[in-house]
Order: structure tokens, then C-alpha cells, then sequence
């Protein structure tokens, strides 16, 4: 399987390597007394989780309806955390600027077999099996056999990237 190489602006790789923690970060909980029981032990899980989800799932243990509230991008991860379920996302975006390198944007989409990463202003891109290839060393994007993925994972991102569109405040007049 070929490896494609891309040259890296100097001072560019430090904030890549920040990049790369974002994508894979552990997210950990605590709860202070008193404690529900599903807190009393770590939870490991490879369930997929955005940051978003953190403040409806604060919300949720607090008693209130999501439901009610517009503009919530985040789901609660209350039933991943009460053993409910073992999944929480098909997928999560990851948005990524420096602002020492304002040239240096991109949007991303990791699902459990696939990571496929977008520049802004760039044709080229990446894009990793996951499964085969856990430390992201192979390069896939534009790569003939790899198109549907390719097209199938970059329709997925453009999906989420609008369907997450702000709705807030509500439009008062259709101008």
C-alpha cells in the first residue's frame, strides 16, 4: 500500500501534532458527592463523543429537556454513561484552526473505520482506514480505488457541517 508524503511548512508541525491530540482525545467525568453508582468505577469506552455533548449532558443530569431547548448541537451522553448504550455517534467533526497559522484550516470526520481530513483552499486531503491502519501512516485520499469511500466520507462531512448550521436567533421575516 503506497504512503504519500506532503512537505510541511516549518513551525507547522507542532500545531498539526495539536490537530492530531484533538482528534483522539479521552474524555473523562467526574461527579462530587453525591455520586451516582455508574460513576463509582473508570469507564472505558470506544464510543465516539464530540465536546459538544458535554453541556446537554450536564443539562440532562440536571433534570432539564433538551428538547426544548433550540439551537443544542450536542446530545447527552447520559445513556452511554448509565451502561445503556455501548454507541453514541456514527461520527463527530473536528474543526481545526492555529491562529499562528491562519492558513492552517480544516475540517475532519473520524467515524470507527474512517478519518478523512479537509484543508481549507487545498485539492488534497486525507484520508485513513482506521482499522488497517491505526497510526494514520497511509495516506488514501485521491487514490483510484479509494474514491467512493472518499465521496461517500466527504458527502457524510458536508452533511454534518450543515446540518449543524446555527438556528439561532430565529429568523423573523423569510428575506
Amino acid at each position: 500500500m503506497p504512503t504519500h508524503h506532503r512537505r510541511i511548512k516549518p513551525g507547522t508541525a507542532q500545531f498539526l501534532e495539536s490537530y492530531i491530540r484533538a482528534s483522539r482525545p479521552p474524555t473523562r467525568t467526574r461527579s462530587y458527592p453525591p455520586q451516582p453508582e455508574f460513576l463509582s468505577q473508570p469507564i472505558a469506552s470506544p464510543a465516539l463523543v464530540s465536546q459538544v455533548d458535554i453541556a446537554p449532558t450536564i443539562l440532562d443530569y440536571a433534570g432539564l429537556d433538551l428538547g426544548n431547548i433550540p439551537g443544542v448541537q450536542g446530545r447527552s451522553l447520559a445513556p452511554l454513561l448509565n451502561g445503556e448504550l455501548q454507541t453514541h455517534r456514527d461520527a463527530v467533526v473536528i474543526d481545526f484552526h492555529s491562529d499562528d497559522h491562519p492558513d492552517l484550516i480544516l475540517r475532519a470526520l473520524r467515524t470507527p473505520e474512517w478519518k478523512l481530513v479537509s484543508y481549507a483552499g487545498r485539492r488534497w486531503g486525507e484520508l485513513v482506514n482506521l482499522v488497517d491502519d491505526p497510526d494514520e501512516f497511509h495516506n488514501l485520499y485521491g487514490l483510484p480505488e479509494y474514491t467512493a469511500v472518499q465521496n461517500q466520507i466527504e458527502g457524510q462531512l458536508l452533511n454534518e457541517l450543515i446540518s449543524r448550521a446555527d438556528v439561532l436567533p430565529p429568523r423573523l421575516a423569510n428575506a
